[in-house]
Formats: C-alpha cells, sequence, structure tokens
C-alpha cells in the first residue's frame, strides 16, 4: 500500500515517470528500479537546454536589458525620454520648456550642447538626474529675422556616485562616448507661417 499512496501524494513526479522506457517494461522487477530515473534526467536535460536558449535570445532581443557593469550608451538614452523633441520658435524669439524624464535605475549626468550658442540659450547646461526624476528644460531664443535649422543636442552619461555633472564629462570626456538626443529647433516667420509649413513638407 505505501507505493500506491505515496504515488497520490506526488502525482507531479509519478506522471512524468510513467511512461518510462519501453525496455524498461519488459525487463524484470530488479532491473526496474535502475531503468525508472532515466527518463527524470531526460527532461531535466532538455528543460536547461530550454531555459539557456530563452536566456540566450531575450538577451540579444532586449536592447534595453542591460548587462551588470555594462556601461554602453544606448541602455542609457533608451531609459531618457525628452518631451517635446521639437522646439518652436518665432522670429520675436521666446521661451519653450521642455521635460527630460529619467526612467533608468542609475543616476545620469546631462550636458546640453547646441548648434547655435548665439541665437539659443539653455538653462540648465549641467544638471544630475535621479532615477524616476525629470528635469525641467527652457530653451530660449533670442530676436532674429534668421529663419533656419537648428538643433540641441542632451548628452547623457551614468552618474556614478555624487559627483557633478561638469566633473563627470570632464573625467569621461576621452574614455566614455555619452549617448545622445537630439531635439529639432525651429523658427518661424509668423506672417509667412502657412508658407513656411508647406515648403518644409519633406
Amino acid at each position: 500500500m505505501a507505493s500506491s499512496s505515496s504515488a497520490a501524494m506526488r502525482p507531479f513526479g509519478t506522471a512524468r515517470l510513467t511512461p518510462g522506457r519501453a525496455t524498461g517494461r519488459q525487463q524484470t522487477n530488479q532491473n526496474q528500479q535502475i531503468n525508472t530515473p532515466e527518463p527524470m534526467i531526460a527532461i531535466a536535460l532538455s528543460d536547461m537546454e530550454y531555459l539557456m536558449r530563452s536566456a540566450r535570445s531575450s538577451r540579444s532581443s532586449g536592447r534595453s536589458e542591460r548587462q551588470p557593469g555594462c556601461t554602453c550608451c544606448c541602455h542609457i538614452a533608451a531609459g531618457v525620454t525628452v518631451i517635446p523633441r521639437v522646439a518652436r520658435f518665432s522670429v520675436e524669439g521666446g521661451l519653450s520648456t521642455h521635460t527630460l524624464m529619467n526612467h533608468s535605475d542609475n543616476r545620469i549626468a546631462v550636458k546640453i550642447t547646441c548648434s547655435d550658442n548665439n541665437m539659443y540659450r539653455v538653462t540648465p547646461v549641467y544638471a544630475t538626474v535621479e532615477p524616476g526624476q525629470s528635469l525641467p528644460l527652457h530653451i530660449a531664443r533670442i530676436t532674429s529675422d534668421l529663419i533656419k535649422r537648428d538643433r540641441l543636442c542632451v548628452n547623457i552619461l551614468e552618474a556614478d556616485g555624487n559627483k557633478e555633472a561638469r566633473e563627470i564629462f570632464k573625467k569621461n570626456a576621452n574614455t566614455r562616448a555619452p549617448a545622445s538626443i537630439n531635439m529639432a529647433l525651429e523658427a518661424t516667420n509668423d506672417s509667412q507661417n502657412h508658407h513656411h509649413h508647406h515648403h518644409h513638407q519633406e
């Protein structure tokens, strides 16, 4: 009776073992004991192989999945968003406000560069952003009739410890390339706003 009660207790294990091996069934009882674990081992191996395979494939496909100690910039950029990505101004100038969000698990250092520092002023230029925090960016444009396309570049590095952003960028100047998010700066002449837009439908 003991054997049947233990089988009721462990339906999972026995379910796996019942198919057994055809050869095992035909042999005598003494050999049966030696033969039964075999299917279990085979299953365990294939399970492990499957786990290994699925782990491998997910690692290569998930670009934002970072390996420990990885400082590659694409992981950092994937965890940071800037909304909105385009700043629009009139020739009279003005101010545009944007929000940078750090969704990553890392403290980041931000340095903002612009294709025309005379036309545009950004505050802050350097900043650190804690995980899950956001940073307001203010972009100001001077009054100018010059209509051209400019861009703002948000450079991002991981910030170790509690160093200031300026220091982090200086320290990594020659070793690590920062991740970058580009923002378009567009100016329109209000009086011919309409024509301008059709003109630039690319």
